[in-house]
């Protein structure tokens, strides 16, 4: 009786991965954050279905999670929350923020290179209760941008701040 070679079929390892959420209301937006892990590396894609480079980075988007398990990522229509788009400075479409959360009890600052010298800014505070800490971002789409945005991700996700 031959043996296989291949790992056991487990349910962890059949387990789908669940699919990146599309938040529709703000409060959606704010649970998602409360389950956030302090050093979490999260990747948000401001997105509208009108737009068309979004939608071509779509089907990208969707694999990432199977790619990076410890990475959690998210996605916002910026027609459905505005509010949440602008708080984070974005304003052209697709937008991907790699962002890390801080609870308000975490007082964080991050270093953001502007020429040649370095200005310490707050993290932007989208309620009382969380800051967000961005790392980078990625405007824009094609294959030159989806390279950027794993490159990205891999420099990030295993990065405390």
């Amino acid at each position: 009786m031959a043996s296989s070679a291949s790992s056991p079929t487990t349910r962890e390892n059949c387990r789908p991965k669940e699919p990146s959420p599309n938040f529709k209301s703000t409060e959606e937006f704010y649970r998602y954050l409360e389950k956030s892990k302090p050093t979490q590396l999260m990747v948000i894609n401001f997105t509208t279905e009108w737009c068309e480079p979004c939608k071509q980075a779509d089907e990208f988007f969707k694999n990432l999670p199977h790619e990076y398990e410890d990475v959690k990522f998210a996605k916002v229509d910026v027609d459905v929350l505005m509010n949440i788009a602008e708080a984070l400075g974005v304003t052209m479409m697709p937008t991907f923020l790699l962002v890390k959360v801080k609870k308000e009890k975490e007082h964080v600052k991050k270093d953001d290179m502007q020429g040649d010298h370095k200005e310490k800014k707050e993290p932007p505070i989208l309620n009382k209760r969380y800051k967000m800490v961005k790392l980078d971002h990625v405007v824009g789409w094609n294959k030159k941008k989806e390279e950027e945005l794993r490159g990205l991700i891999r420099k990030h996700r295993h990065t405390t701040t």
